[in-house]
């Protein structure tokens, strides 16, 4: 049967590595970029010189190196000499952390197949191998299996009744996960599931995004200009929006307009923040670019300010009275996390039900889904008339995500014996 499922696996590889070329050649310039970065993988690997301790860590996109980066980073200091190999599937996150400065090597994950899985891994020599969250690739733990490399998940993400005993699929994830020397999942009812797919040992670690995100609110600085563009009034800040999210909002705040004859400061961070489609959404909702605030006269002019650079989400929910993190309307609301650190409320579409710290918010009373315009109006409504309630949900979101911080430690005490050839440690 493997052999059928292998060659079915194989089929659909070439499929998806040909319809993204396609795409690519029709002008995307994300599929361009998938494409470009894989051209020429050998001779970029060629560049690492194996030897010693290596760490190599895959993660699909930037959100997946966030979640991976507390623990490549706490490894780095409890490994003397490690190397770091850093993998990415997704442009967006390699074009981000291409230059990631605690890594050897940083490139594009090679398409799966049998000959570039064989390639890579004698290139890289790798002592452990980490997957982050997700993303295994069948032939990449084949051959780890086969060099005796060990191949650990961390910050899994399993729950119960999830489409596993599909025809087909359980047999496919029980090849996959039959692979893993260890899954740490992000809650303990993740660890049943990882045994029963066929992980050869697993445990509930927690997510390190929460160590993250700490460690990001203790060193930040405040965002230059925002302050005083602000200049005391109610402020929200919209979080990674995509258009639906920043529809949903404009309705929302129009409907505050007309119940109260008050407006609130808007920050907007879109999801994809170039200058093109910033200076699209300000044409059709009005506001200035974060870049205008270096004008003097623009320091507390309007009610929209559009951020057009990345890097700056994570310290400008630290400004905000209220926070609205996007994609909650599309495939999944993107880091709560990132505003919750900060001690403030967090509201979100209704596709949250995958993540475990958006539930954990909710129950924490800390965070509330919104499904319509009418919604997010009432919330903004307590925002105007800066209810006590605002404040007491601010200070459980904070307590939430320290209580839940820890996880970097409990993992990499597990991983250092790996690289060190020590014995294995339990989490």
């Amino acid at each position: 049967m493997i052999e059928a499922v292998e060659t079915v696996y194989r089929g659909a590889m070439w499929v998806y590595g040909g319809l993204i070329r396609l795409v690519a050649a029709m002008g995307n310039a994300k599929a361009q970029l998938w494409v470009a970065g894989r051209r020429a993988w050998r001779e970029r690997v060629s560049s690492f010189e194996p030897g010693g301790p290596t760490l190599w860590m895959h993660c699909a996109s930037l959100g997946e190196f966030e979640q991976g980066r507390p623990v490549l980073e706490r490894l780095k200091q409890m490994v003397p000499g490690l190397k770091v190999v850093l993998t990415f599937y997704s442009p967006s996150g390699y074009e981000v952390r291409k230059d990631y400065a605690q890594a050897d090597l940083v490139c594009y994950l090679p398409e799966d197949s049998p000959t570039n899985a064989r390639d890579f891994v004698s290139a890289i020599r790798p002592t452990l191998a980490v997957f982050v969250k997700y993303e295994l690739w069948y032939y990449m733990l084949r051959e780890l299996r086969n060099q005796s490399v060990p191949a650990v998940v961390i910050a899994a993400n399993l729950r119960p009744g999830e489409s596993f005993d599909a025809p087909g699929i359980r047999f496919w994830y029980w090849r996959l996960f039959g692979m893993l020397t260890h899954v740490f999942t992000q809650n303990t009812a993740g660890v049943q599931v990882a045994l029963l797919l066929g992980a050869q040992a697993a445990s509930s670690a927690g997510d390190p995004r929460f160590d993250r995100v700490v460690a990001i609110a203790e060193g930040a600085e405040p965002v230059p200009y925002i302050a005083e563009w602000i200049a005391g009034r109610p402020c929200l800040v919209a979080g990674s929006v995509w258009p639906k999210d920043i529809e949903l909002i404009t309705q929302a705040l129009s409907l505050l307009k007309v119940k109260t004859g008050h407006d609130v400061g808007v920050i907007w961070a879109p999801h994809v923040t170039s200058p093109d489609l910033v200076r699209r959404f300000i044409a059709q909702h009005s506001g200035q670019t974060y870049a205008d605030l270096a004008e003097p006269t623009s320091i507390g002019a309007g009610t929209a300010c559009w951020i057009d650079r990345v890097g700056l989400l994570a310290r400008l929910y630290q400004h905000a009275d209220l926070c609205y993190v996007g994609g909650g309307f599309g495939a999944g609301v993107h880091n709560t996390l990132e505003a919750a650190v900060w001690g403030k409320r967090v509201l979100f579409g209704p596709k949250h039900t995958r993540f475990n710290e958006a539930l954990g918010l909710i129950s924490a009373g800390a965070a509330a889904s919104v499904r319509s315009a009418q919604d997010l109006s009432v919330e903004l409504e307590a925002l105007v008339r800066r209810e006590p309630a605002l404040l007491e949900s601010g200070a459980r979101a904070a307590q939430y995500v320290r209580e839940h911080a820890g996880a970097t430690a409990k993992i990499t005490e597990a991983l250092v014996p790996y690289l060190t050839g020590g014995p294995a440690k339990a989490c």
